[in-house]
Formats: C-alpha cells, sequence, structure tokens
C-alpha cells in the first residue's frame, strides 16, 4: 500500500525501490513481481534509453538505471517497454524509445 501512495505522488522511482524490499509470500511468490511489473508498465512511457553521463536524471529514466541501480532484472524491464511499444503500435500513438538491452 505505501509504494501504491509513491506511485500515486509521482514517485514512481520510490516505489518501485519500496516493493524490492518487500519479502514475497510464501503464499503468493510471484505477487510482488506482478506489483514491480505493474508499476514499470505504468511507466513504460518515461524510460529512455541512457545516453551518456549528462544524460543521468533523477529519477533515473533509462532501463539500464533500472538494471543497475535497483537490480531489477533486465527481462522485466524489456518485456514492459516491449509491451508498451506493442501498444504505441496498435494505437497508432508516438513511437517509444527502442528497447536496448542494458548490457549495450
Amino acid at each position: 500500500q505505501y509504494a501504491s501512495q509513491l506511485e500515486m505522488e509521482g514517485l514512481w522511482y520510490e516505489a518501485l525501490f519500496v516493493l524490492l524490499h518487500v519479502r514475497p509470500a510464501p503464499c503468493a511468490p510471484r505477487l510482488r513481481e506482478a506489483a514491480i511489473k505493474g508499476v514499470l508498465g505504468r511507466h513504460a512511457h518515461r524510460l529512455r534509453p541512457a545516453e551518456g553521463a549528462e544524460a543521468r536524471t533523477w529519477p533515473p529514466q533509462s532501463p539500464e538505471d533500472l538494471v543497475d541501480t535497483l537490480k531489477i532484472p533486465e527481462a522485466w524491464v524489456t518485456e514492459c517497454r516491449e509491451v508498451y511499444e506493442a501498444y504505441c503500435r496498435n494505437t497508432g500513438r508516438a513511437k517509444a524509445a527502442p528497447v536496448r538491452s542494458a548490457s549495450g
């Protein structure tokens, strides 16, 4: 619930941080993963590939930052970006930034 409050205040990066520190419940081991992917999906439009050290902002807005700083699995970030890009293609919205792996 705290993560939801943070996200509603525009602090989505901090919400991810909180969710990453929630211990998964034995009865619902994938609930934390789903919550993290939900936040990533709702803010996928904000993620832009990093373009040099001067492009670093707060909150970090590149997939690389989420993988490097928060240690979110790259596959989760990529999955959310790909879903967002598919949405953009299907609705004719502005093209999303291309998906690039954190390794380059």
